[in-house]
């Protein structure tokens, strides 16, 4: 057994990932980013080097205003998932491969997406955004500013993780991983 997941390329840049998009996704994309702007978001990009518990703090106070987290579904909320990113986030960050940007507005996060770059891939880990903010698309417009930024960066390959409904438009590839259990006899 696995898990699929769903990879973007984008190998040939900003404009070859949007030239694989529908008219409507682009359209509502190219919407959603006046609307925010519109609305005074600004994204800020955490550096490589960003101190890890600043940026889990941040990133925890936004999920804590999320759907996710009133409905009691955060991933941060499950056994020992918190202590597992916070060290995840530890090591990315001191290996200069954690990618971060927030959405943000007079001071206060409102979004987050993050994840890791290794060897021309990137793997998206956790975005959410504050469900007071849910008509600006914060989730998409983060994605997106990740996007931007590793094409800019060369990164390649953009795995979503979990194959689900709404990543899709996201991505080209569905990747099968399967898990194995080697036993020494």
């Amino acid at each position: 057994t696995g898990t699929d997941c769903l990879v973007a390329s984008l190998a040939d840049g900003t404009e070859g990932f949007l030239s694989r998009r529908s008219g409507k996704f682009r359209a509502e994309l190219r919407r959603s980013e006046r609307k925010a702007e519109r609305e005074g978001v600004r994204f800020d990009h955490a550096h490589e080097e960003a101190d890890a518990q600043s940026l889990l703090e941040r990133i925890l106070s936004v999920e804590q205003r999320s759907w996710k987290w009133q409905a009691g579904e955060s991933i941060f909320q499950a056994c020992g998932m918190l202590d597992f990113y916070r060290d995840l986030m530890r090591r990315t960050a001191a290996g200069g491969t954690l990618r971060a940007v927030f959405a943000c507005r007079d001071g206060q996060d409102l979004g987050y997406a993050f994840g890791a770059s290794f060897a021309g891939s990137f793997r998206g880990l956790q975005m959410g955004y504050d469900r007071a903010c849910e008509t600006l698309s914060l989730g998409n417009l983060c994605q997106w500013q990740l996007i931007q930024r590793l094409a800019g960066e060369g990164i390649a390959r953009y795995d979503l993780g979990m194959d689900i409904d709404y990543k899709r438009r996201w991505a080209e590839e569905r990747l099968e991983l399967v898990t194995l259990l080697l036993v020494r006899g």
